[in-house]
């Protein structure tokens, strides 16, 4: 490195008397270090742009850089230590995890279940008590109570014969003598067997069955698969019914007491006390056996229709039209509710029969010693559809 004047390592090239460097250019090597220096003014040896371990101090406070590189020249919001930033870090890593679970899709799926359910249930309440009359009178008719007499007709082929009553006239006697209010006589019982029924067999159907099971029986199936997916509705559907059914023997009597106008079974709790004190625990469990093969038989006639149906008569092509699966449906349950007709109609005589009740007893029914034997004699007498319509009910001459 070249000087021209040095003195005590300092270029002194334009050096004034008072030993003030107005426009002087150092270069000073301290321990083999470079320090390439500008001054512009010294004033008693303290420079104005003073550069020390390597720093430039001419800078303003905002550009100071600290030991650690980090710029202070950023305003306070700017800031973020360490632990925030790590804590931060943390949560949104966190976070970012948990997307793929999408909880508030789960917690919709939820709440769309629960309200699936409990509107299903609240509508086959609704449908229960709008259809109600209709019941009370099929119920009337199935256990030979006819109050009012026949009258001649002739059919559209020329041919006379005796017409029973139709729903309207028959209804029209039931209102004249019990009012409005003894058309839903048994209504109350009915809904507690409906709901039981259906919570029951819900409950149960949701623990016995596989995830796959969720799936409709329209879908490709193999024939494994739709006995053990049938044989857990089954299982189901037998709790329900058995823990259901002591109300629906409450019902039927509470409806067939028009006949006789007893009053013995007014209400659930004294229909309970009447049933027990007089016969027992089996007593609410009268004619369970025929309703519960009716219900069982209807269920595996109906999904059996319906695989047959979508699996065999319906083309891929067409297999998933939602109008082909509810005709499939439809004619099933039709099927179905004609051929096990008879075992509703048994279940409802045996319900009553030989009880304190008149229509119960002779000589308006006679004693049966069990279900098939009032199944013979309903046969015999060509008597098992009884009231499985109630218009156009005609009669032979």
């Amino acid at each position: 490195m070249a000087m021209e004047i040095v003195n005590d390592g300092v270029s002194e090239e334009n050096v004034t008397d008072d030993g003030v460097s107005k426009d002087a250019s150092e270069e000073i090597v301290t321990d083999g270090v470079s320090e390439d220096v500008s001054e512009e003014i010294v004033t008693d040896g303290v420079s104005e742009e003073i550069v020390t371990d390597g720093v430039s101090e001419d800078v303003s406070v905002e550009e100071i850089m600290t030991v650690g590189g980090v710029s202070e020249d950023v305003s306070v919001e700017e800031i973020m230590t360490d632990g925030v930033s790590e804590m931060a870090g943390n949560n949104n890593t966190r976070l970012g995890n948990l997307d793929y679970l999408d909880i508030d899709r789960l917690q919709d799926s939820v709440d769309k279940a629960k309200s699936s359910y409990v509107g299903t249930l609240a509508l086959s309440i609704g449908m229960t008590a709008a259809a109600h009359p209709l019941s009370y009178i099929k119920v009337l008719i199935q256990v030979g109570h006819e109050p009012l007499a026949p009258t001649e007709v002739t059919t559209i082929f020329g041919k006379k014969c005796w017409r029973l009553p139709n729903f309207f006239q028959y209804i029209g006697h039931v209102k004249r003598v019990d009012g409005w209010f003894g058309l839903y006589r048994g209504l109350g019982p009915k809904i507690a067997q409906n709901i039981i029924n259906s919570t029951i067999t819900n409950n149960v159907g949701k623990k016995i069955k596989d995830d796959d099971d969720a799936g409709p029986i329209s879908e490709k199936k193999s024939v494994q698969e739709f006995l053990r997916q049938t044989g857990n509705l089954a299982i189901a559907k037998t709790a329900g019914t058995v823990l259901s059914y002591p109300f629906h023997v409450i019902s039927i009597r509470m409806m067939v007491q028009f006949v006789g106008r007893e009053t013995n079974y007014s209400s659930i709790i004294s229909s309970v006390k009447e049933i027990y004190n007089e016969e027992g625990l089996c007593g609410f469990f009268t004619g369970l056996v025929p309703h519960l093969i009716g219900e069982l038989f209807g269920l595996w006639l109906i999904r059996s229709l319906n695989y047959l149906a979508m699996n065999c008569l319906v083309t891929d092509a067409n297999l998933k039209t939602l109008e082909v699966q509810n005709y499939s449906q439809t004619i099933s349950q039709y099927i179905s509710s004609i051929i096990t007709y008879p075992f509703q109609l048994v279940t409802n005589i045996m319900a009553i029969n030989n009880t304190k009740l008149a229509a119960g007893r002779p000589p308006l029914m006679p004693i049966y010693s069990s279900w098939t034997a009032c199944w013979v004699d309903l046969g015999k007498k060509g008597l098992r559809n009884r009231g499985s319509t109630l218009f156009r009910r005609n009669i032979k001459i």
